[in-house]
């Protein structure tokens, strides 16, 4: 009983794949079209089979749906491509002035900068070249009586002397 079940199950797919692969299939307008069109042995199965009449019922209420859409033109739109092409080159031409405005401005920014930093060397030199330094006439210490006089010694070299010096 189980192999009878598993022998239509096997038929029953083989109609619905023979449905959808089918090119010559979508041709077909009514039952007996669709039912001509396949092989002798899925004939006598579709004419006993509940389902497979259900499949091909439904396969061609699909294509006639389908036949009542509107069939769309594949040529694509020659308006769409030129606002595409006109957008990309206003994109490029913003692009292109931005890079024009940096590629001027820093030019003469270096320029100018170079120039004050001439002027500004030159004039430094000049101060420092010509002006006289004249050396503090009071010296930078003033030696009062608070001041110790360690501070005059002369600074040890090592040490263990600088310990020295300030145990004493």
């Amino acid at each position: 009983m189980w192999e009878i079940l598993k022998i239509n199950r096997n038929v029953c797919h083989e109609f619905r794949v023979a449905l959808e692969d089918g090119a010559e299939l979508s041709a077909a307008r009514d039952y007996a079209d669709l039912l001509v069109a396949l092989p002798a042995s899925l004939r006598q199965h579709a004419a006993t089979c509940g389902r497979c009449q259900s499949a091909a019922n439904t396969f061609l209420s699909s294509g006639a749906l389908l036949a009542a859409l509107p069939v769309l033109d594949d040529s694509p739109d020659s308006s769409f491509a030129s606002r595409v092409m006109a957008m990309i080159a206003a994109r490029e031409d913003q692009l292109r002035r931005r890079m024009d405005s940096w590629t001027t401005a820093v030019p003469r920014l270096a320029a100018r900068l170079t120039w004050a930093t001439s002027a500004a060397l030159l004039l430094a030199s000049v101060v420092l070249y010509e002006g006289h330094i004249s050396a503090p006439s009071q010296p930078a210490l003033s030696v009062n009586a608070s001041t110790p006089d360690y501070i005059f010694e002369p600074t040890p070299a090592n040490k263990d002397e600088v310990l020295s010096t300030l145990l004493e």
